[in-house]
């Protein structure tokens, strides 16, 4: 099935959020060098960081429950319009010299909670478009989409607009979301739901996707298994700009040139789920939880600049390709009035798996050694990864006539 069998609606989908995830980079780099250049305490440079994350904890499953009951693509309309204000906003004053940290700290969490109701409603829209058999080929695209923005070109752009005028790359950034608004326009659905179709119980709460999930082999299985392997990555990923400079000995030219092979990787990922989409689920976690595992032993044990550039593409490969299975699963076993919460329910999890796994990893790393805390990280994958691979499996018998 190629490219062009997908339907025409996807494609603005698509370039929406192409040029969404390009903002998101850009402001990724924005914020802490806008930060920075405020404050020279890292504490609260990294406060600023937290502020932008910590929405999806505290309003994520408000999010779902509200993509689930409005029409979602008004709903990103009128998020995308809130943002793109915002963003004119604090460009203007920091123009004039006006944004204090407190101020640009309050715009994250702001940006990070409207981020986060755009997420969950731009997650439902794939569905509502494709066919159920697409949903791979669909989704990988979306994931190469999202690599390339956030983490390929959009921080490089971020960091050049930055050292022009700390204001420009905020007034990139909401340019860009309004041609995405513009793209966003008027989408057709072409699958919508019947009205006797998946009827809400009479009082729908914020809450209903953990049940769902927790009641459905497959969904939990996906929920705890991308947990572990996000908890894992951000343990050591955290660790990585300490690992380049103390064990490799490069600056800061050497770790955004290893985080842009790494993003390279991530895009054959993609491409690798787009060429062969209907994979069983447990081959998936086999694969990724063991190259993964076997990549970061490698790389505490041999912490050369080859082995760490290996380590970076195939980790990144292998979580793009987990993402494109994962997402689609869910999407094609989640009714359509529930998309939006268990959506919420899944990357609620995985955010605060992500926050606590830096945490962690830091910690380990402290009371161990940073070679140390990597070769741990694998050997836990190599734990969780049979386990994932059981359950899937048992998932599947359970689902077969």
């Amino acid at each position: 099935m190629g490219i062009e069998t997908l339907p025409r609606p996807y494609y603005r989908v698509l370039g929406a959020s192409g040029l969404s995830n390009l903002a998101d980079g850009i402001r990724m780099a924005a914020f802490p060098l806008l930060a920075a250049s405020l404050t020279d305490d890292a504490m609260l440079v990294a406060a600023v960081f937290v502020a932008g994350e910590a929405p999806w904890v505290v309003l994520g499953f408000w999010a779902g429950k509200l993509a689930d009951q409005v029409d979602r693509r008004r709903l990103i309309s009128r998020v995308t319009i809130a943002r793109t204000l915002l963003l004119f906003a604090l460009a203007a004053l920091v123009l004039a010299d006006a944004a204090s940290l407190w101020l640009v700290a309050l715009a994250a969490f702001v940006l990070g909670g409207a981020e986060v109701l755009a997420d969950s409603a731009t997650g439902t829209l794939v569905p509502s478009i494709v066919a159920p058999d697409q949903l791979e080929r669909a989704n990988s695209r979306m994931v190469a989409a999202h690599i390339v923005g956030n983490e390929l070109v959009g921080p490089a752009i971020g960091g050049l607009l930055f050292a022009v005028g700390a204001s420009l790359p905020l007034f990139t950034n909401g340019s860009l979301l309004a041609v995405a608004l513009v793209l966003l326009a008027g989408l057709p659905l072409i699958e919508p739901v019947p009205p006797d179709a998946d009827p809400e119980p009479a009082r729908p709460q914020a809450l209903d996707g953990i049940p769902f999930v927790r009641n459905n082999r497959i969904l939990r299985t996906i929920t705890w298994s991308s947990s572990v392997l996000a908890a894992v990555d951000a343990a050591w990923f955290a660790l990585l700009v300490l690992f380049v400079r103390d064990q490799l000995g490069l600056g800061p030219a050497g770790f955004g040139l290893s985080l842009a092979v790494g993003a390279v990787g991530g895009l054959a990922g993609a491409a690798i789920a787009d060429h062969r989409p209907h994979r069983p689920l447990a081959t998936v976690a086999l694969v990724v939880f063991g190259s993964t595992a076997i990549s970061l032993i490698a790389l505490g044990l041999t912490p050369t600049l080859a082995v760490t550039l290996v380590t970076l593409v195939t980790t990144s490969a292998a979580f793009a390709i987990w993402n494109v299975h994962m997402v689609s699963t869910r999407q094609r076993v989640t009714p359509n009035h529930l998309l939006g919460r268990v959506g919420a329910t899944y990357r609620t999890a995985v955010v605060t798996a992500s926050m606590v796994g830096a945490l962690v990893g830091g910690l380990v790393a402290d009371l161990t050694s940073l070679r140390g805390a990597i070769v741990g990280y694998g050997l836990v994958l190599l734990v969780a990864g049979p386990l994932a691979v059981a359950g899937f499996s048992a998932a599947a018998r359970r689902s077969t006539p």
